[in-house]
């Protein structure tokens, strides 16, 4: 499942976030899709694919207490759709078969 992390943190603490981001890698298994940073300051948006929790866990680690998250699962547009209809017929078939 990919995910959307709204990453925000106190205006303080902005030069320890960047320390911190400055040497950052995102662990083996998350995939990251794309970055933004919000141009007003104090907060990022990272969209990614974590394999396992493992992985999630510890993408967020070094941040943890300095920053916030809040994590959104999230699908493409069109691949939503796919998968509505997939999910809509199947429950108007059981419904016609009641």
């Amino acid at each position: 499942m990919i995910f959307l992390d709204i990453v925000s943190w106190e205006p303080k603490d902005t030069e320890a976030v960047g320390k911190c981001y400055e040497d950052y890698e995102f662990p083996e298994g998350v995939k990251v899709i794309d970055e933004w940073i919000d141009l007003m300051g104090c907060r990022t948006f990272v969209i990614y694919e974590p394999e396992d929790e493992e992985a999630y866990i510890a993408s967020n680690l070094p941040f943890m207490g300095l920053c916030r998250f809040e994590t959104i699962p999230v699908m493409r547009a069109d691949r939503y759709m796919e998968v509505f209809q997939k999910i809509a017929e199947k429950a108007g078939a059981k419904s016609e078969s009641l």
